[in-house]
C-alpha cells in the first residue's frame, strides 16, 4: 500500500468515526494529517489570539444626560466607561496582538442626535475618531481597526425597558425592519470584521442598527 493510500484510509476512518490502524501494528499510533484538501471547519477569521473586541455600555447611574443635567463628576465618570476605558484596553492588548490581527470596538450611533444621553453619545464618538486614527497607526502590522454601531438591541442591558410593550414598539418602528436587533446579529457584524474576509477592510465605522437613519427620513 502506497503513502498516499494509507493516508486516504485514515481520512475515511476518522469521517466514519472508525479507528484506522493496521491489523498487524499494535503499537499507538501518531496523530493522522489532516486529509489533504480538507480544512477543518469554516473559513478561519483572524489568527487565533489575534482579536481584540472592545465592548462597552451606558452608565446607568446617569439616567439623564443632557447638558444642563451632566456635571463634571458624571461627565468623567461616564467618560471613564466608554472612552478611557476602551483606549486602555487596546492600549495594554497592543503588546499581545499578533501581525494581522483586529480590533474591533463596538460603540453606538454617535452620528446621530441624542441629547438625552449627551455625555455618552460624545464618549462613543471620541471612540469612532481613535478607530480611524488607530487604523492608521496600525496598518503597518496589517492590524485591521473597526467600529461596529447597534442600534436598539435586545440584550439584558435593555430588557427592562423594552419589557414596557409602547416602549418595545417605538424602538422597532425606528428601525425599516419594524422590529429590535438581537444580540445575534451585531455580533455576526463583528465576526465578519474579525474575519479574513475584512482584510481590506479598514478604519470604518459599520452601521447595524437595522437601517436605523433610513427610517429617520
Amino acid at each position: 500500500m502506497t503513502a498516499a493510500s494509507r493516508r486516504t484510509r485514515r481520512c475515511r476512518a476518522r469521517r466514519s468515526g472508525r479507528r484506522s490502524r493496521s491489523p498487524r501494528s499494535r503499537a499507538p499510533r501518531t496523530p493522522a494529517r489532516p486529509c489533504r484538501g480538507r480544512r477543518h471547519g469554516r473559513r478561519s477569521g483572524a489568527r487565533d489570539g489575534a482579536l481584540v473586541a472592545v465592548h462597552y455600555g451606558r452608565d446607568e447611574a446617569a439616567a439623564k444626560e443632557t447638558v444642563a443635567d451632566t456635571d463634571e463628576e458624571m461627565y468623567d465618570r461616564v467618560h471613564a466607561l466608554n472612552a478611557k476605558a476602551p483606549f486602555f484596553v487596546i492600549r495594554h492588548g497592543l503588546a499581545r496582538l499578533r501581525d494581522g490581527g483586529r480590533i474591533v470596538n463596538v460603540t453606538g450611533t454617535p452620528e446621530i442626535a441624542l441629547p438625552a444621553i449627551l455625555a455618552t453619545i460624545t464618549a462613543k464618538g471620541a471612540v469612532n475618531a481613535l478607530t480611524r486614527s488607530l487604523a492608521a497607526e496600525l496598518a503597518p502590522r496589517g492590524i485591521t481597526v473597526n467600529s461596529v454601531g447597534p442600534g436598539v438591541t435586545d440584550t439584558d442591558l435593555s430588557a427592562g425597558w423594552l419589557a414596557d410593550p409602547a416602549a418595545r414598539a417605538h424602538a422597532a418602528s425606528r428601525s425599516v425592519f419594524g422590529r429590535v436587533g438581537t444580540a445575534e446579529e451585531v455580533a455576526d457584524v463583528v465576526g465578519f470584521l474579525a474575519s479574513a474576509d475584512a482584510r481590506w477592510v479598514t478604519g470604518q465605522h459599520l452601521d447595524a442598527t437595522g437601517g436605523l437613519r433610513l427610517s429617520l427620513f
